[in-house]
């Protein structure tokens, strides 16, 4: 393993060990906490041509991403469930999926995603996209934003029925590459 990857490594897990412990698991919590909205989507990890599902006894080890708020160096943790859907709650303000750690029997992968999402009003509800990660090889992944409103918007409701205000659409967008 070379040194750039080793430092990533060991810098990722010191991001990890300092993410913020405030849940942010919204079907937890069931009720908007007060100056916070809602946002949901999915992270859709696909490794060799299989989508992955987590939780179950055959599952494929652990997935978090890595949620940054903008201009804080203190990111939020969540582990992926079942299919990756997500529901988050935050205040306003601009944040990043910025990076994930799959951990198995086998290792640890990790990398930067950066997919950058805004929450434009409190007690609202937004959409951000489902982030789909596909891996090619052991440390080789591309990524991509999709738009499956209508299916999430379905999940959301079937989920979260005393809810019944209209969900925004604003996706997420992915850091341009330089």
């Amino acid at each position: 393993m070379n040194w750039n990857r080793r430092y990533f490594l060991l810098t990722l897990a010191l991001f990890l060990a300092g993410c913020a412990s405030h849940p942010i698991d919204f079907s937890k919590a069931k009720t908007v906490p007060k100056e916070e909205a809602v946002v949901f989507g999915r992270v859709n990890v696909i490794y060799k041509d299989e989508p992955k599902v987590w939780g179950k006894l055959s599952s494929p080890g652990v997935f978090y991403v890595l949620v940054l708020p903008s201009g804080s160096s203190e990111a939020f943790s969540h582990m992926l469930r079942e299919d990756g859907s997500f529901y988050w709650h935050f205040p306003p303000g601009s944040y990043a999926i910025s990076g994930f750690q799959w951990v198995t029997r086998g290792g640890t992968r990790s990398g930067r995603i950066f997919a950058e999402f805004t929450i434009l009003e409190r007690k609202s509800i937004t959409y951000i996209g489902k982030l789909t990660l596909i891996f090619n090889g052991n440390y080789r992944f591309s990524m991509r934003i999709e738009d499956d409103y209508d299916q999430a918007i379905q999940e959301f409701r079937k989920k979260f029925p005393e809810i019944k205000e209209e969900p925004v659409k604003n996706l997420m967008k992915l850091e341009v590459p330089r």
